[in-house]
């Protein structure tokens, strides 16, 4: 009698642990999404509709290369992440080279494409400063979303490690697609800026208050997450606030 208790009471605890990953892999799957949508409405206007609505500026070989690039990565992510809700962790990890790869192109385009931009003065409408100063910004996120994506491929043996550590990384990559939402779509220049990284700081306080309710406490990951993304926003406010501290740095960097 006490070893059929015993049995059921250890029955009950794995089926409870099988639902909470179960609901835990939805939920990144979601997350995924959203951050998938924000990223294409954004861009939406300026690469991927700009054959059709003829938008102004021509893209430069670079940029276009790197849009491709990262759209392709992108679909492999939300791929990726829907093989694990599925169970399809086989496939998952056959496609992780790939994915690996693609991420390293996207993001040395992705500094490139920067410091061009930076190079020809090019510089959203509203962001306050002049473009080597702005330059900062999609610098630093790069930087924050390389080493959130690194730490993720050095704990791909943990599981519930890794897939916290992408899902940031992933995140920390929506201020370039909000800032032009807010700035054309919903016609907010002056504050698309700081919006688009208030946004970025809220979706990982949603994934910490979601595993908070899940599991009863925010996962280790998230909070160095968090400190990856706090040193982000100080390097943006340090640029903003001492540019002439930055900008022989910057100038320097576009020479290069």
């Amino acid at each position: 009698m006490a070893d059929t208790v015993v049995s059921s009471i250890t029955v009950s605890k794995a089926g409870g642990a099988r639902s909470t990953d179960a609901r835990e892999r939805r939920f990144f799957l979601y997350m995924a999404l959203i951050t998938t949508l924000m990223i294409v409405l954004g861009f939406l206007p300026s690469f991927y509709l700009k054959d059709v609505i003829h938008a102004p500026p021509p893209l430069q070989a670079i940029t276009w290369v790197h849009g491709v690039v990262f759209t392709v990565w992108m679909l492999l992510f939300v791929t990726q992440v829907t093989l694990i809700d599925r169970g399809s962790t086989a496939l998952h990890r056959r496609l992780g080279l790939v994915g690996a790869v693609l991420l390293g192109a996207v993001l040395t385009i992705g500094v490139v494409t920067a410091l061009n931009q930076g190079r020809l003065g090019h510089i959203p409408p509203g962001t306050g400063s002049s473009a080597l100063v702005f330059m900062m910004v999609p610098l630093s996120g790069i930087a924050g979303v390389g080493l959130l994506f690194l730490a993720a491929l050095w704990n791909r043996a943990a599981r519930d490690v890794h897939m916290r550590y992408m899902l940031a990384g992933f995140m920390a990559m929506t201020p370039p697609g909000t800032h032009r939402v807010i700035m054309g779509m919903m016609g907010f220049p002056n504050q698309a800026l700081l919006s688009s990284f208030i946004i970025m700081n809220a979706l990982l306080v949603v994934a910490m208050l979601y595993d908070f309710r899940l599991r009863g406490r925010v996962h280790r990951t998230y909070l160095w997450s968090a400190l990856v993304y706090a040193v982000v926003n100080g390097f943006v406010i340090w640029a903003y606030a001492k540019p002439e501290a930055w900008l022989p740095l910057a100038r320097w960097l576009i020479q290069t």
